[in-house]
């Protein structure tokens, strides 16, 4: 029989609150089947029953990433259970944007991950889950890495040494193409 790792965030943390913060409120997220069933009743509507595919391309979670909307409407119906929480959809989303909103995905994703019933899929997903964020991560930091490579500075100055070239044969009459046209620039750079 398998068992969970005693290391899964899945576990141990079960019955702790998850706190958002939203237009300087803390609220708990809570995502159970009241949440489920609103959120199923939303044009287009929201399935949160497969957060991961096996491949770790599709679902839910990859929605969130392409649509981050998706997790503000999951976090918005899944804090309406508390007492100062916040009713308007729009003044709820307001203040979510940057950080503020890439903090409240991760949270509305551990509560999905939550919401499974079964202790093994949800071992399963937050291991998805992980696989997937730690390969977004290194390309993040890959791509990172690979723009101190590009010679970006260079290519600026030669724009900018066209673009006084070109405005120097303007304003004497003369021309930097053999066609002489006012393009000659765009022309240029069109591969």
């Amino acid at each position: 029989m398998h068992e969970e790792n005693a290391s899964t965030p899945c576990q141990g943390d079960q019955d702790m609150p998850i706190m958002v913060s939203v237009g300087g409120k803390r609220l708990e997220l809570r995502i159970d089947i009241t949440v489920m069933l609103e959120l199923r009743k939303l044009s287009p509507p929201i399935d949160i029953r497969q957060l991961v595919t096996e491949d770790g391309t599709g679902g839910l979670y990859a929605d969130m990433r392409r649509n981050p909307e998706i997790a503000v409407d999951i976090a918005f119906h899944g804090t309406q259970h508390n007492p100062d929480a916040i009713t308007d959809p729009t003044e709820f989303a307001r203040g979510l944007a940057g950080d503020a909103l890439g903090e409240l995905t991760n949270k509305v994703i551990e509560g999905v991950i939550r919401f499974i019933p079964d202790r093994q899929t949800r071992s399963a997903h937050q291991a998805i889950v992980d696989k997937v964020r730690a390969i977004e991560s290194r390309m993040l930091r890959d791509a990172t890495d690979q723009i101190g490579t590009i010679e970006v500075e260079k290519a600026v100055e030669e724009a900018l040494a066209t673009l006084e070239a070109s405005s120097r044969a303007r304003s004497t009459g003369g021309s930097t193409s053999s066609a002489g046209s006012s393009d000659s620039i765009h022309e240029d750079r069109t591969p």
